[in-house]
């Protein structure tokens, strides 16, 4: 069903460095986005809900893990990442002892 989403493809810029205490994680984020990535969560969203699995209350927050099991906020400025999009990938996030492993199972690419 993920393959019949409609999305153009869009950038995104990371160029804040946030701190999120509950997890712990050090991440790049941004937050001006793309209407498109909004369209592409909120199709999501539906695809999983009529599937019967329930989502995230919390908002989407675009973002890219720097590191796990930070300590603390750090107080450096960050160059601009640009980031463009053209496609979206289902990842399965595997533990193991050194760390998470990211395997990508399938990917379907924007049109345009």
């Amino acid at each position: 069903m993920a393959g019949n989403i409609s999305v153009q493809p869009f950038k995104l810029q990371f160029n804040q460095l946030d701190f999120w205490q509950k997890p712990k994680i050090l991440c790049l984020t941004t937050q001006r986005y793309d209407a498109q990535l909004t369209i592409l969560v909120e199709a999501l969203n539906q695809l999983v809900e009529q599937c019967g699995i329930h989502t995230e209350e919390r908002p989407y927050k675009p973002h890219i893990t720097l590191v796990r099991k930070a300590q603390k906020p750090v107080d450096i400025n960050v160059l601009p990442i640009a980031w463009q999009v053209n496609s979206f990938c289902l990842i399965e996030s595997c533990s193991t002892p050194n760390g998470v492993v990211y395997q990508v199972l399938q990917r379907w690419n924007f049109e345009g």
